[in-house]
């Protein structure tokens, strides 16, 4: 997951460590990668226990542009679920730029981001199409184990399925 990746970095090379990682299936014929992530509304019964957890302390960074360092303390800051709804956003809106298009030629990836989900692709390998995927937006289920569920019956026309969680 986003703990074991290195932190040395800015949030623009965190987005190309992400985007490897997530789209790696792609390299052995895989056209379509769906990356969910969970959900930190500030209100809920999750929201008690994840509290509780980081009572060591969490820092809360925000992420102002993409040449930003991400932090140091890097558990830390995954401890706040308003920094995670924040990484999320910007990986989304990160993964429309023209240097992702060569590797989305003829690709899909289903990204979420809050409750929204949001399809990218390339046709011409130059330019990333970004449009978000109303059947697959509005989900209010805080954890991506459940809400991949969704973007399996989503991706049901496709032959065959493989799933990895981290």
């Amino acid at each position: 997951g986003l703990s074991s990746l290195p932190c040395n970095s800015t949030f623009a090379d965190l987005a190309d460590q992400v985007f490897a990682r997530a789209t790696f299936s792609f390299k052995s014929g895989s056209c379509r990668v769906d990356f969910i992530v969970d959900q930190y509304p500030a209100i809920s019964i999750k929201a008690c226990e994840r509290s509780r957890r980081s009572r060591s302390g969490s820092l809360r960074t925000a992420i102002l542009y993409s040449r930003q360092l991400v932090p140091r303390q890097w558990k830390k800051y995954l401890s706040n679920g308003q920094n995670k709804t924040e990484l999320a956003a910007f990986l989304c809106q990160e993964w429309k730029e023209p240097r992702y298009a060569p590797a989305l030629l003829n690709k899909e990836l289903y990204t979420t981001s809050g409750s929204e989900c949001y399809y990218l692709t390339s046709s011409d390998g130059k330019t990333v199409t970004m449009r978000e995927v109303e059947s697959l937006s509005g989900c209010t289920h805080e954890e991506a184990d459940t809400r991949i569920l969704l973007h399996a019956q989503h991706a049901a026309v496709y032959t065959s399925c493989l799933t990895r969680s981290s």
